[in-house]
C-alpha cells in the first residue's frame, strides 16, 4: 500500500513538472529562426518601471520580440503587432553568439507566421529580401496563394509541438482567432539556400 501511494506521488510530481506549455498570442506572430550554426539566441532588453513618485517600481522585458524557446541553432519568438508606422513594416531581430551580434531586419508582414531556415549567423547588419512564395501560373503574389506549411511540418523543434498557442490568428486569410497547438499553426517558409527568391544583403 505504501508504495503505491508513492508511485502515485511521483506520477503527479512528473505530471505536475511536464505540465503543458501555454502560450497567450493575442496580436502576435511566431517565427521560427532556424540557424546553420549554434549557440545563438534573441538579445533581451530590460527597461526601468517607475512608480508615479518616481521611485523605481521594476524591471521589465521590454522588448516586442520575445523568445519562448531555444535549441542551439532555433528560436522560436513571438513578435507583438505594432500599430501602422515604420515598425508595422520594418521588424528588427537581434541575436547573439558568444559575444557577436547579428541585426536582421525584415518586412515581414503582421498577422503571419513565419519559419526562417537555413541562417548563417554572421556579424553585423543586414536585411533579409524574399518573395513570398506563389502557388498561380500567373506567378502573381496574392494572400490566397501563399503556399503555408504546418507547424508538425517544422521537425527540429519536436519539444514545441504539443505546446498550445491562445488566440492565436493564423494566417490572416481566415481571421478568427483560435487556440492551437504549435504542431497546427502555419508558417510561411522562407528558405535563405533558395538565392533566387531569397537573400541576406549586408548593410553597410
Amino acid at each position: 500500500m505504501k508504495n503505491i501511494l508513492i508511485i502515485i506521488v511521483i506520477n503527479l510530481i512528473f505530471t505536475s513538472c511536464n505540465a503543458q506549455k501555454v502560450i497567450e498570442t493575442t496580436s502576435k506572430d511566431v517565427l521560427v529562426f532556424e540557424f546553420i550554426s549554434g549557440n545563438i539566441q534573441l538579445a533581451k532588453y530590460y527597461s526601468k518601471v517607475y512608480n508615479q513618485d518616481n521611485s523605481y517600481k521594476k524591471t521589465v522585458e521590454a522588448s516586442e520580440n520575445k523568445e519562448i524557446f531555444n535549441n542551439k541553432n532555433i528560436s522560436v519568438v513571438t513578435q507583438e503587432w505594432k500599430p501602422m508606422g515604420s515598425k508595422y513594416y520594418q521588424k528588427k531581430y537581434t541575436f547573439i553568439q558568444q559575444k557577436d551580434t547579428m541585426n536582421i531586419y525584415c518586412k515581414c508582414g503582421q498577422e503571419k507566421n513565419y519559419y526562417i531556415k537555413n541562417l548563417e549567423f554572421k556579424r553585423g547588419n543586414y536585411n533579409l529580401n524574399f518573395e513570398l512564395p506563389k502557388d498561380n501560373k500567373d506567378n502573381k503574389a496574392s494572400e490566397k496563394d501563399i503556399k503555408y506549411i504546418a507547424g508538425s511540418e517544422i521537425t527540429n523543434v519536436k519539444e514545441m509541438q504539443k505546446t498550445f498557442f491562445k488566440n492565436t490568428y493564423s494566417p490572416s486569410n481566415e481571421p478568427t482567432k483560435r487556440d492551437l497547438y504549435f504542431s497546427d499553426l502555419k508558417f510561411i517558409e522562407i528558405d535563405v539556400k533558395n538565392t533566387a527568391n531569397v537573400y541576406l544583403q549586408e548593410i553597410k
